[in-house]
């Protein structure tokens, strides 16, 4: 509720203050904020670039530049515009205050959609404020002690967790008054029409707020939220596989579970399970040297559609299940650096993006941490055990199963990779 309430009162300010100026003003002003909207959208990604990877900064950068690139673009171009015309227009009493009204509102959906934004790009939990797009949990459990080494049972409670494991559209919330909304569809549709660029924003960022709220999804306090794309890229895809059926099981302790329900899954008759192998680098890491993942923050874009991983592959053949919000960790130590994540894709997507198994150039890409991104490449072939899979497993979860089998150890029978359509 804090955060629908500084939304609201941010949006009050700047429709008043443009009321006060009048309408002619307010006109002016609403067009710099609009293209002060579009620059924010279409270069934030870009300047974010150049932040050097690590640091407590990297967090913080994007929601940062986003809303610093709105601020000063708008005060540039505010300036330019009152040095050309340094006057008001003159107009009927009644006309420009009920014009002033109407375009301040429209300035203000602009200034704290822009707001709104940057501000859930930032390292906050997945509400803020009180506000999530999601249903977010809050409850009591029992951690087992023989999960914890510990000779009896600990009191704790869950925090933060998803309560539908979905990220369905018509489950979504919205701000009481839903500027960021707003300015995101904007922004998307002058991408797709009168400013394109050389990738609209709908293709890289088809929703773009549930991606934001899917990636702060389960991560810790401290960690790294953001991994960059410049110099040294976080992590290497090293191949795209087809996954036969496994056998599967929950990588969480089932007594923590809503329920004590373990997570399942099932393949549905149209869907092809494949494995992207991401080799990590030390950028990745959190401070500790700990890689830590989220399915949320793992979004594939393949035929422009979003998918998610059900989980992780371990060297035993078995995949691993997981929430949305549930942490994937990889310990980075030497040759263990890599991890399987699985997702479940349709066919006939796949057929479209993959004919004979082979990847166009334009199928998609998978982003790691909101702003890393690695192209979708190469042609699919039957999983194989990989030799520095390093996943880490909860004791006690119903995971734990046989030992791995050694590196390059036979896997289940080949599977042909999905024919053309």
């Amino acid at each position: 509720m804090i955060f629908n309430i500084f939304i609201l009162i941010a949006l009050l300010g700047v429709a008043y203050f443009h009321y006060v100026q009048g309408a002619f003003t307010s006109l002016i002003s609403v067009f710099c904020a609009l293209l002060a909207t579009l620059i924010a959208f279409g270069y934030y990604e870009q300047v974010f670039g150049f932040v050097p990877a690590g640091g407590k900064v990297i967090n913080h950068a994007p929601g940062m530049i986003f809303i610093a690139l709105f601020a000063v673009s708008y005060l540039v171009l505010r300036i330019l515009f009152d040095s050309v015309a340094p006057g008001n227009l003159r107009l009927p009493a009644v006309g420009d205050k009920a014009g002033a009204a109407v375009l301040g509102l429209v300035a203000g959906l602009f200034g704290s959609g822009v707001l709104a934004t940057g501000a859930q790009m930032l390292p906050f939990g997945p509400t803020i404020g009180g506000f999530g797009r999601h249903v977010i949990d809050e409850r009591p459990v029992i951690l087992p002690g023989a999960a914890t080494g510990g000779r009896s049972d600990v009191d704790t409670k869950i925090s933060n967790e998803l309560k539908e494991n979905t990220l369905s559209g018509d489950k979504a919330g919205a701000l009481l008054v839903p500027s960021d909304g707003f300015v995101t569809a904007v922004a998307r549709m002058a991408s797709d029409g009168a400013f394109p660029g050389a990738l609209s924003l709908s293709a890289v960022h088809p929703d773009l707020l549930t991606e934001l709220f899917a990636n702060r999804l389960g991560a810790e306090t401290g960690s790294t939220r953001i991994a960059t794309g410049a110099g040294t890229p976080p992590a290497t895809l090293q191949g795209v596989f087809i996954v036969p059926t496994m056998k599967m099981a929950d990588t969480e302790i089932t007594r923590i579970r809503q329920g004590e329900k373990a997570v399942t899954y099932q393949p549905k008759a149209d869907e092809i399970l494949i494995a992207l192998r991401l080799k990590f680098d030390s950028t990745a890491t959190d401070p500790d040297g700990y890689v830590r993942l989220t399915p949320g923050s793992s979004r594939l874009m393949l035929g422009n559609r979003t998918y998610y991983p059900i989980g992780s592959l371990a060297a035993d053949s078995q995949i691993g299940l997981a929430r949305l919000d549930d942490l994937i960790t990889i310990p980075l130590k030497g040759d263990n650096n890599s991890a399987d994540l699985v997702y479940a894709i349709d066919k006939t997507t796949l057929d479209r993006v993959a004919p004979n198994g082979t990847f166009k150039s334009d199928a998609g890409f998978l982003q790691i941490k909101l702003l890393a991104r690695l192209p979708i490449t190469g042609k699919a072939a039957p999983w194989t055990p990989g030799k520095g899979s390093a996943v880490m497993r909860k004791a006690g979860s119903p995971f734990e199963g046989p030992a791995a089998k050694p590196a390059g150890a036979a896997a289940t029978p080949p599977v042909t990779p999905p024919a053309a359509p």
